[in-house]
């Protein structure tokens, strides 16, 4: 069925005393954000993604959806310099590694990762991420942390959990946080694949015991993929018995009033800044006007919110 503006309302809206001075007509507002956002997932192929997202609480979005080759592989290379510089390990993806690769749940677990590698920027500013994260947490959600898990065969599995680990049950209605997976090599029921509770997000608190394993469904995704859950489902993985190494890019998204993992407020460069649009800015906090010591909040109206629904 066809729809149209509703201009009674749209030119009661324009000539509202509410309405504050500096905005232009139309460009902010519940409808302009809603029919932006449902525009940009309609256009990368992501409605199916976002419906399954819903009501399944994950979704994998196949890497033709997401980035090209050439990101991908920048991000597997960027992922293993930062392993030999950090650790002092040379592998390759072929490689059988022992000690935290085989023996902890999530394998080799890297942190703050954002700054180490421009592609580990330029996947955080992907458009598939971005608006699939926009949808779940709002176009003003920041983020929380990037971290590698470098996994290889053997090791213990991960017990189902959420990722709301902070947070008193019953979790809020809107969702907090939002994991984004970028699957670097192929998940498979022996590359020692997540596993999660279909429409457990919906639950809103950690299972008890083990609650859940009878109803567990495995993670199968190409290398390249984006692998997105809810913060609120269960979900834990399975030991990898596959040769060679499982590798991953994890990025933590979250809602703007929840503490970040990783801060790069202090770390991040003006070149760095430069380099991206303004929304990179606004991701690592630049904008979020809270933390204010004697001189106050800033009162420019620069970073404010309203008159705009960050929560479409």
């Amino acid at each position: 069925m066809a729809m149209t503006p509703n201009t009674a309302a749209d030119s009661a809206a324009a000539t509202s005393p509410h309405r504050f001075q500096g905005l232009e007509d139309g460009a902010v507002g519940l409808r302009a954000d809603v029919l932006d956002l449902y525009g940009s997932l309609q256009k990368l192929g992501l409605l199916e993604h976002v419906a399954e997202l819903d009501i399944k609480g994950l979704t994998v979005i196949p890497p033709e959806k997401v980035a090209s080759p050439e990101l991908i592989e920048r991000l597997r290379t960027a992922v293993l310099d930062v392993l030999a510089r950090r650790h002092g390990v040379q592998a390759s993806r072929q490689d059988n590694l022992e000690g935290e690769y085989n023996s902890m749940p999530f394998g080799k677990l890297m942190s703050y990762l954002l700054l180490e590698d421009a592609a580990f920027q330029d996947m955080l500013m992907n458009p598939a991420l971005q608006a699939i994260a926009s949808y779940r947490l709002g176009k003003n959600c920041c983020l929380s942390s990037v971290q590698a898990a470098v996994k290889s065969r053997g090791g213990p599995a991960l017990a189902l959990h959420t990722d709301e680990l902070y947070v008193a049950p019953p979790y809020s209605q809107y969702t907090t946080g939002t994991n984004l997976t970028v699957a670097l090599t192929d998940y498979s029921a022996e590359d020692g694949p997540t596993i999660f509770v279909p429409g457990s997000h919906k639950l809103r608190r950690q299972p008890v015991g083990n609650e859940g394993y009878d109803q567990i469904e495995r993670v199968e995704a190409r290398a390249g993929s984006l692998i997105v859950w809810d913060g609120a489902l269960w979900h834990g993985s399975q030991p990898r018995r596959s040769e060679g190494l499982r590798l991953s890019v994890i990025y933590y998204l979250m809602r703007p009033h929840m503490r970040v993992q990783e801060d790069y407020q202090a770390e991040v460069s003006a070149e760095v800044l430069a380099r991206h649009p303004p929304r990179f800015a606004a991701m690592l906090g630049k904008t979020i006007n809270l933390g204010w010591k004697h001189q106050g909040p800033r009162l420019d109206g620069a970073d404010t919110l309203v008159g705009s629904s960050p929560y479409c």
